[in-house]
């Protein structure tokens, strides 16, 4: 009998050292307001073809991709940019592919981007190049571009007012 007496009361024990353990029910406590999510992706700038000139387009970006508008060049325009007429003359695909791929995206040159290029089959146009180098000038804090190729040696320097004559 004095077993089924001690269970209960080791029992009955626990529970009242849990409920007395000295916490005690206080409600909602403010802790100001609620988080939101603040970082907003930067717009970007690239050149597209347009009737022989460059049009300069404006595409929303990624945070912390401010190189993202010369990868876009070597992919199809947007269904919308299509319809205006905008096509590019960038060679793609950029993954090992003829185009351009940048070599580092903290690495510049004199505030031009560092880009390499394989040697596509034919030689880039006048108007791919000018595409490539507006669009690295339009990110903030570049000038141009430093197209290098991939087997040549030395990177040539471009700015894009070299091609202000096909800006429209």
């Amino acid at each position: 009998m004095k077993r089924s007496i001690t269970v209960p009361m080791a029992v009955l024990g626990i529970v009242l050292a849990a409920g007395g353990c000295g916490v005690r029910p206080t409600g909602i406590t403010p802790a100001g307001n609620t988080p939101r999510a603040g970082a907003q992706a930067e717009r970007i700038t690239l050149y597209l073809v347009k009737d022989g000139g460059l049009t300069a387009v404006t595409r929303p970006g990624l945070p912390g991709r401010p190189f993202l508008g010369i990868a876009q060049l070597a992919v199809r325009p947007t269904a919308s940019e299509w319809r205006r007429g905008l096509r590019t003359e960038v060679p793609g695909p950029l993954d090992g592919g003829p185009g351009p791929s940048i070599v580092d995206p903290g690495v510049s040159v004199h505030t031009y981007v560092m880009i390499s290029m394989k040697p596509p089959e034919r030689s880039l146009s006048r108007t791919a190049t000018a595409q490539i180098v507006c669009t690295a000038a339009a990110v903030p804090g570049y000038h141009g571009a430093a197209i290098q190729e991939v087997q040549g040696e030395g990177a040539t320097m471009h700015g894009c007012d070299e091609f202000a004559d096909l800006i429209g």
